[in-house]
């Protein structure tokens, strides 16, 4: 169904917060194309989403939601890399930022920003502490991408002016 929903168990609508997370998921555009804006009937029997449209929905609705910990299970596979990072940093990493965040990812690019990371090689769970002290339990594979993330966050700046800013104009954290 359509509407503001709430989630968490408080079901009062804030409107500020449903903006900035709507923002936080690139979701503000998309939004505005449909025919009822956000009270458009979407899926079955309303209009159809495309992939990465369905995962960004269901990124804000988790994000709105006021609970102590989210479970996202490969949040950004359906979206493009410029659409997967701004989601990755504004929702996931700066609106969730005072919630226990639990991702899983084929992605080992997002591994580098955890606190924790649990690699699964060779069908069993390996736990790999994400700081460079420790950089040589990594895989190749994710110690590429640590040193690829590192790049990248160099040439943020760079992106940031580009982009006019790229910030979302609203609060960080849950508050």
């Amino acid at each position: 169904g359509g509407g503001h929903g709430g989630g968490g168990g408080d079901s009062t609508f804030d409107a500020e917060r449903y903006s900035t997370v709507c923002a936080s998921c690139a979701l503000s555009s998309d939004v505005a194309r449909l025919a009822q804006a956000d009270l458009t009937r979407v899926g079955e029997g309303g209009e159809m989403l495309s992939g990465g449209q369905r995962q960004r929905v269901s990124l804000a609705r988790a994000a709105y939601a006021r609970t102590p910990l989210v479970c996202l299970d490969d949040p950004l596979s359906a979206l493009d890399a410029h659409v997967a990072s701004l989601a990755f940093r504004q929702c996931i990493m700066r609106r969730m930022a005072r919630r226990t965040r639990i991702l899983c990812a084929h992605s080992a690019q997002l591994a580098a920003c955890a606190d924790q990371v649990i690699e699964v090689r060779g069908g069993k769970a390996v736990v790999v502490a994400a700081t460079p002290a420790v950089m040589e339990h990594y895989s190749p594979e994710m110690r590429k991408t640590v040193m690829v993330r590192e790049a990248m966050e160099n040439l943020q700046p760079l992106r940031a002016s580009r982009d006019g800013g790229g910030g979302d104009g609203g609060g960080g954290g849950d508050g």
